[in-house]
């Protein structure tokens, strides 16, 4: 894990390894069992070096896969030695995986999110990869879909290369379903099972596809914090995204990956039923439009609320915990060099930011962006003097100090 001053943008890649004992395997991997569902796409990924395991002489099939690992697989696996670059995100510089990630972007396969970063650390779900797929292997696709994942989602399953395991569009997707995917389209395996967009969709028999629904409202906002609550009640293939543009913005051409005039915030892109706060700063006093997009095969219904917190003054405060994600009360920091202390004990991503409630010099503050267990001490520069709240994004307890 490496650690750099002020802007910290550490990107977590760390891999945990289980000890397992499974019996005799299909390839050589202690953990791929011959009925393992996918042993056989495993053991032609491995005999065409597409993949090669872990020093534990494991694969973990069943394991979830991050955006930079799948996008080096996919890279190599369709333009095998030729990828390099770097620097082509915040958050992609000189890592191992920055070469596979820049020249996909310089193929125009991915674009990353909208707040400029990849995102590298991060499980990739299925609707996600599918795109990463359909774009590299230069497939065609339907463009005029009105669901922006349908036609990449299409395409493979008329290739029949979508595993039955696949049961929701967010699902986060294993190492053994990727190569599932890769092995029946290197070998055009047209016999085995296969699911298909409509299945995926309803979840059950009625045979009803999402509808897609758009609305904006107009709202006058303050330089600055802004916390936007929003709930949802969806179901497993339901989406909401929410996104916050200027008055001036144009949402009709609003796509998955926030590729619309002048955006603001991406601020939700999300499936199922859920309640959750969102944080964004506005960068100057007034009007900005609230863009809603649902994607839904029942009734579900989305509220949202914003609010922006500007006390004139707040305490110092040195020492937080906290569980999963979570937003700290209105505290004051002075500007000058600090010792951060974090500790993390979940499994996924770990990301830790400072945000100005008002202005714009010093709003955000990167701390910390990595994943898995955490006990880290390092310095960090804090530019300016304010009034701030901490973001957290976890799956587990977290705590932090400043010294």
């Amino acid at each position: 894990m490496k650690r750099i001053k002020k802007s910290l943008q550490i990107i977590g890649a760390a891999l945990s390894a289980l000890a397992i004992s499974i019996p005799l395997a299909n390839a050589d991997f202690s953990d791929v069992p011959i009925t393992h569902p996918n042993s056989d796409a495993i053991l032609y990924a491995q005999e065409n070096g597409i993949v090669q395991g872990y020093p534990d002489e494991t694969f973990k099939p069943d394991k979830t896969i991050n955006r930079a690992e799948f996008t080096k697989i996919i890279m190599e696996t369709v333009f095998p030695g030729s990828s390099e670059g770097e620097n082509c995100f915040p958050d992609v510089r000189t890592d191992w995986f920055a070469k596979y990630v820049c020249d996909a972007v310089d193929r125009v396969i991915i674009n990353g999110y909208p707040d400029g970063t990849f995102k590298p650390g991060e499980q990739i779900n299925f609707v996600e990869a599918a795109k990463i797929i359909v774009l590299a292997f230069n497939f065609e696709y339907d463009t005029d879909a009105e669901i922006w994942f349908k036609g990449y989602v299409d395409i493979l399953a008329n290739k029949n290369a979508i595993p039955t395991s696949i049961n929701a569009f967010d699902k986060k997707i294993t190492r053994g379903e990727m190569t599932e995917i890769i092995y029946r389209l290197k070998t055009n395996r047209r016999d085995l099972p296969s699911t298909n967009f409509q299945d995926i969709a309803t979840g059950n028999s009625t045979g009803e596809s999402a509808q897609r629904t758009k609305k904006t409202d107009t709202i006058f906002l303050k330089q600055g914090l802004t916390y936007f609550d929003v709930s949802y009640d969806g179901n497993e293939n339901s989406q909401l995204q929410v996104v916050l543009l200027p008055e001036s913005g144009d949402f009709s051409n609003f796509s998955e990956q926030g590729e619309t005039s002048g955006l603001t915030a991406y601020l939700i892109n999300q499936f199922g039923t859920f309640s959750t706060r969102k944080a964004a700063i506005i960068p100057s006093e007034g009007n900005y439009k609230l863009g809603v997009v649902a994607s839904s095969s029942i009734d579900a219904n989305w509220t949202i609320n914003f609010s922006q917190p500007r006390p004139e003054e707040a305490d110092a405060v040195s020492q937080f915990t906290g569980s999963g994600r979570a937003y700290s009360p209105v505290f004051a920091i002075l500007e000058g060099e600090k010792t951060v202390n974090l500790t993390h004990n979940g499994s996924g991503i770990f990301i830790v930011s400072l945000i100005k409630t008002q202005g714009e010099e010093g709003a955000l503050i990167s701390l910390y962006n990595g994943e898995g267990s955490v006990n880290e001490s390092f310095s960090a520069e804090f530019p300016v003097s304010g009034l701030y709240v901490l973001e957290v994004v976890a799956d587990g307890d977290w705590t932090l100090s400043f010294e």
